[in-house]
């Protein structure tokens, strides 16, 4: 009877020191684990981003993004929504909690997406008024008013965007994609996306070879043709 006892009152112990253990587990019973990243537009991480997530249920999760610009979160299952916030730009991600782990990525749009948009339309629109001027010029004024374009497009370019641009300008208007890339130093990864937005401002056209790409100046860029 005395070793029943023991037994017994050692077992009520033992609960009562694993209680506050087993209370603080409760809310995270269903939780999940989502282990994600907070990047640009650019796809480069963003390090010190501000998070807030709006998730059901109990959330342990940080307040802002690591020097490597991830994080860790514990939400429970459902619908959850995470934010990011850094230098006046900000991204939101909108998702379904339903297994146990998620790998998730947060991208926030370049603030200065919006101001590169108009200058890019500002100087397009200046390229087709030129394009269309009703005078004749001589061959020395076509060739001032074409760099002088030129030069406008270029001073609204990234550095890297403006390097590639140039190139292109130095080797006849097109290359290979791997020539750019080798001949510049630049990741293919950064390449793809510098590609990307070059050709989404009209600046570049590319062209898939089978496995390589060539890359040409657009012709509203490029004056030989806007000249014609």
């Amino acid at each position: 009877c005395r070793k029943g006892l023991y037994v017994l009152f050692f077992f009520r112990d033992g609960m009562r020191a694993w209680l506050p253990v087993f209370l603080f587990l409760i809310p995270f019973a269903s939780a999940a684990t989502l282990q994600g990243v907070v990047v640009d537009d650019l796809g480069n991480l963003v390090r010190g981003a501000e998070l807030k997530f709006s998730c059901a249920g109990a959330i342990d999760a940080p307040n802002a993004t690591d020097r490597f610009g991830s994080f860790t979160a514990r939400v429970e299952n459902g619908t959850c929504r995470i934010t990011a916030l850094h230098r006046g730009s900000s991204g939101t991600l909108r998702m379904e909690v339903t297994e146990d782990f998620h790998d998730v990525e947060v991208r926030i749009a370049n603030r200065n997406s919006a101001v590169y948009g108009w200058l890019f339309g500002g100087a397009l629109a200046g390229l087709a008024v030129w394009r269309f001027w009703p005078r004749r010029k001589a061959p020395a004024q076509q060739a001032d008013a074409k760099e002088a374009r030129v030069t406008t497009v270029l001073s609204v370019l990234p550095k890297k965007e403006q390097e590639i641009v140039q190139y292109l300008l130095a080797h006849g208007k097109a290359s290979a994609n791997a020539n750019i890339r080798h001949e510049l130093h630049i990741p293919r990864t950064t390449m793809k996306r510098l590609l990307a937005s070059l050709e989404s401002k009209q600046v570049v056209s590319l062209d898939k070879q089978g496995k390589a790409v060539k890359v040409s100046l657009n012709e509203r860029f490029s004056g030989a043709e806007m000249e014609q």
